[in-house]
């Protein structure tokens, strides 16, 4: 979506720019999204009492280990102390925000029910969004969609 001047608008939708983040994570890490290099992230909004959110926690973390960037933001009016004990039993390390009581986070983003995943190219534009649980489908449209899937990983 192209906004006057021809410059992508701010707007959590497929085509706007991503709402730009200043943070904090959980490890202390100051954190802005877009990320401070140009490069595809996954946004994903969660809570630990999500049960979809918990069954996709495993894939998004075996993706950030290949090397994708992805950046959890627990929503869940949760204690950050909760959500680091959480994290460390389930052994998930990519960086992780926890929204405020206000929800700020997933206000800016009109997330309306978790989870909530957004796939960001490297230029900050929002090229799909998932809100449900990331199907196998759904995931790899998202990462094709942001140039993380290769012309030979597609089904012919």
């Amino acid at each position: 979506m192209l906004g006057p001047g021809a410059e992508p608008i701010i707007a959590p939708v497929v085509g706007g720019r991503v709402p730009p983040i200043q943070a904090t994570t959980l490890d202390g890490e100051a954190l802005r999204v877009p990320l401070d290099r140009p490069q595809p992230l996954i946004l994903n909004f969660w809570a630990t009492w999500c049960v979809p959110c918990l069954e996709e926690m495993p894939l998004l973390e075996t993706l950030y280990r290949a090397g994708v960037p992805i950046v959890g933001i627990n929503a869940g009016l949760e204690a950050p102390a909760e959500v680091a004990a959480w994290l460390l039993e389930q052994r998930i390390s990519f960086p992780i925000l926890v929204d405020d009581a206000n929800r700020t986070l997933e206000g800016r983003f009109r997330v309306r029910g978790l989870p909530a995943t957004f796939f960001i190219d490297e230029q900050g534009i929002i090229q799909h969004i998932v809100s449900g649980a990331l199907t196998p489908q759904a995931l790899e449209r998202g990462l094709d969609a942001i140039g993380l899937v290769s012309e030979s990983e597609r089904e012919p």
